[in-house]
């Protein structure tokens, strides 16, 4: 018996293959490209990461024949939405979280309803990234997609629409929308009326670890399953891989990927009173909640510099991305620079709420070279991260979590340097599993829970989930980072009034 886990992320899936046992029997993955202009719209081509996750699917199973998958679940990317007409196609692309095009409409839902109250009843902050807003821009802006939208999918419920199944999702998918009531656990009446949205056009939301149904033989055939599988309703990729890192009732798990999130598991935390000015909602487990902390700009700075800075096509950098990732682990973590790096290029993360904050570099000299800029810039996706924690933590109780061992994983775990610099900068120890793809191992784990190959999610943690290494903070370099750390949030500080000027310019 093996399990399939399905990772459906921002710049690339990902699929894996795991015994029963918690091998990983065949695992790859396939990059796809993000559409941007200048009005601020971040879009996928559905149709593109539906073959790229079908090929990977294709891949896996031609690599791995002995034994049969039985069950496959899928982790997905929140609040990219598709419409999707009454043949199960896409009517346009799928913006993505960092898409701006619904920041006109977030004071339209804070003046109606109030930001308290929307946290009371989603879990989530008035943000742009939430599918709601992208619904409002169509329906202004092109509405014969609101005339032949038969359901609004995102990523999870389109697959499964398009591996014919029934388009499902779950509760922490739901919940990324800001269309959800949490509290009642069902679509919300109040905000669907003012999305001007209609109950009907949205999936059925259950729990993950449901069991929905088999793959129909004809398409399991056609993606090389030797039996059709079971399918398994996934959840929202961090809370899969908080889960994939071994984390139920309690924890604290930090994905280092295209974008930067730290998930904070916590058990009987009361959804509506807890961490106002952090999403938490529920996790994939009833009695626990998953808290975001967050930034738009993770791994993707490193292709940006590829693509601006070395004068490369996006092609050209996927095709050298090694060389450049060689060069970025020649910066040694205890390398010292002055230079302070504002990693904003989508925006303010969950620390700053700015979505009109631009990137910075500050404290060029003559003597800066290659290393220092580049040691900066992992220095600033790191500030950003921990200064959000440290805000959020100084919002609970000190017992609530347990977080003297914080759990990495992603793409970017596996730069040491890049790993040492987070844990100096937290002063935290940080480990790392055998497999960095958590996401994929979460929703193996899920689709083993739903068709009965594991009894209990610690269980399948014990089976699935293997120590790979523990990284220790230096304490040679907490003064240095301490400094640093204030003189980045200083440096944000000064530059408010123009981001301020910016949000005013773009409202009029």
């Amino acid at each position: 018996m093996s399990l399939m886990g399905i990772d459906i992320g921002t710049s690339s899936c990902k699929v894996l293959i795991i015994s029963e046992n918690g091998d990983i029997l065949a695992q790859t993955s396939e990059l796809y490209s993000l559409h941007t202009n200048t009005d601020g719209h971040v879009e996928l081509n559905p149709f593109e990461v539906r073959e790229k996750v079908f090929s990977c699917i294709r891949r896996c199973n031609a690599f791995f024949t002995p034994e049969a998958v039985t069950a496959f679940s899928i982790s997905s990317q929140g609040e990219a939405i598709i419409p999707v007409n009454s043949q199960f196609e896409p009517l346009t692309f799928a913006p993505v979280s960092a898409d701006l095009r619904g920041l006109p409409y977030v004071g339209q839902l804070r003046e109606r309803f109030g930001d308290r109250y929307i946290r009371q009843i989603t879990g989530q902050l008035l943000d742009p990234i939430h599918s709601i807003f992208k619904i409002m821009w169509w329906n202004e802006h092109e509405r014969s997609i609101q005339d032949k939208c038969w359901k609004y999918c995102c990523f999870d419920a389109y697959i499964l629409l398009s591996l014919g199944m029934p388009p499902i999702t779950d509760t922490s998918m739901a919940s990324r929308t800001m269309l959800y009531d949490i509290t009642k656990r069902d679509w919300s009446s109040e905000l669907l009326s003012f999305a001007s949205v209609e109950r009907s056009a949205l999936p059925e939301v259950v729990c993950s670890g449901t069991l929905v149904g088999t793959l129909p033989e004809k398409i399991s055939e056609s993606l090389g399953f030797s039996t059709p599988p079971d399918v398994v309703v996934g959840g929202h990729d961090q809370p899969c891989a908080a889960f994939g890192n071994g984390l139920v009732d309690s924890g604290v798990s930090y994905s280092i990927g295209t974008t930067e999130c730290i998930s904070v598991i916590r058990k009987g935390a009361h959804i509506c009173n807890s961490a106002w000015d952090f999403p938490t909602y529920p996790h994939l487990f009833s009695g626990t909640t998953v808290t975001l902390i967050g930034s738009q700009t993770g791994t993707r700075i490193f292709r940006w510099l590829g693509t601006v800075l070395f004068d490369e096509s996006s092609q050209e950098f996927d095709e050298n991305m090694e060389l450049f990732y060689d060069l970025i682990r020649t910066v040694s973590k205890d390398l010292t620079t002055p230079v302070l790096f504002l990693p904003h290029l989508f925006g303010g993360s969950s620390l700053y709420e700015d979505p009109y904050a631009k990137a910075m570099i500050y404290g060029f000299s003559q003597d800066t070279g290659r290393r220092k800029f580049l040691k900066a810039v992992m220095e600033g996706i790191t500030f950003e991260q921990y200064l959000g924690y440290q805000k959020f933590l100084g919002q609970i109780s000190n017992d609530e979590i347990n977080d003297s061992v914080i759990v990495a994983t992603g793409g970017g775990a596996r730069l040491q340097n890049f790993l040492s610099i987070k844990s100096d900068v937290f002063g935290k120890v940080f480990t790392t599993k055998q497999s960095h793809e958590a996401g994929c191992i979460g929703a193996a784990m899920l689709a083993g829970l739903g068709n009965g190959c594991f009894t209990t999610p610690h269980e399948a943690i014990e089976l699935c989930v293997v120590n790979a290494q523990q990284v220790y903070p230096d304490d040679t370099l907490k003064l240095y980072y301490q400094e640093k750390v204030k003189q980045y949030d200083i440096l944000y500080q000064a530059l408010k009034t123009l981001h301020l000027q910016g949000e005013s310019h773009a409202t009029k």
